[in-house]
Order: C-alpha cells, then structure tokens, then sequence
C-alpha cells in the first residue's frame, strides 16, 4: 500500500563505526603493553573533541585564561591513561563519549576546586 510506512530496522553499529572501534581498542591494547606511539596516535584522534568539549562547555573560561583549555586537555589525557592503566581494558562504549565525559568532569572538578579555594591559579595546573 502506499501509505504504509516502510519498517524501520535497528541495526549494530554499521561497518565504519566497527572500524573505528576496532582501530581505538587496538590502540587502548597498545597502550597497556607500553607504546607511546599508541597514545600519540590516540591524542592524534581525539584531541580536537577533547578540546572542543572543554570549550564549548566552558568558554567563559577559555576566553579569559589561554592556558585553561591546555591545563584540562593534559588532565583529560592523564586522566584516561590512569584510568585504562587502573583497569586493564579500553572503556566500555566509544572512546569519544569516553573522552567527552572526562573532558567534562575535569573541567567540573576545576571549578569546585576554585569555588573552594579562590586563590587557586586560574589554569589550574598541578605542580
């Protein structure tokens, strides 16, 4: 009938995704056995949604310290290298929601620290 809507079908990721997540959990498998060539090419990935995360949530912040944006993609990144060492395995999901949400609770993080401690450096960084 020609009213009749087509079914829609729900389908696994399609074979592009599949690559991708192929490629991440090689590069995570990498990682654990000890090649900085893997975080290389995984910051090479996924740096540029790491910090378009931060600064879309936290431009303010941005705008009015340059070194903000470099100070939470460096936690971002030692943060999941922690976090994938502590484990022992690629996260669980696509590593850019991975990413993403860190990006967001280390920005989240800075900013409960700094409302706690005004005289905290503004680009947060650890010494």
């Amino acid at each position: 009938m020609p009213d009749e809507h087509p079914k829609l079908r729900l389908t696994d990721a399609s074979a592009p995704d599949a690559d991708i997540t192929n490629r991440d959990d090689a590069l995570v498998r990498g990682l654990l056995a000890g090649d900085a060539g893997a975080l290389g090419k995984l910051i090479d990935h996924y740096d540029r949604l790491v910090r378009y995360t931060i600064h879309r949530g936290f431009s303010t912040h941005c705008a009015r310290d340059p070194s903000f944006l470099d100070a939470r993609a460096s936690e971002v990144w030692t943060g999941f290298v922690d976090s994938v060492r502590r484990t022992g395995s690629a996260p669980t999901g696509t590593l850019a929601a991975y990413l993403a949400r860190i990006a967001r609770n280390k920005c989240a993080d800075f900013l409960r620290r700094v409302s706690r401690d005004p005289a905290e450096p503004a680009a947060g960084g650890t010494d």
